[in-house]
């Protein structure tokens, strides 16, 4: 099975999204971004993945889709760069 290499934005809402992005799932999480630095390193050191605070350096990173989980109003221009930059949202 070929596993989806998924991005998560937001380390405070994204939190059950991390930890969901599993090989049972089909999918096998390599970034995150956030700007709450701590947080980000943290959790990032935790699952042994990249961390950006950068979305745009984030969107350079290997993927195939970013999962959204900063707040709602943030959404769409998020999205819109991201299907820009031929990723799933």
């Amino acid at each position: 099975m070929t596993k989806d290499l998924i991005r998560v934005v937001g380390v405070g809402r994204g939190q059950s999204f991390v930890e969901g992005a599993t090989e049972a799932a089909g999918m096998k999480l390599v970034a995150l971004c956030d700007i709450w630095e701590e947080r980000l390193h943290d959790l990032a050191g935790q699952h042994h993945v990249a961390a950006y605070t950068d979305y745009e350096s984030f969107l350079e990173h290997d993927m195939d889709a970013v999962i959204l989980a900063n707040y709602f109003h943030e959404h769409a221009p998020f999205a819109v760069k991201a299907l820009e930059a031929g990723k799933h949202v």
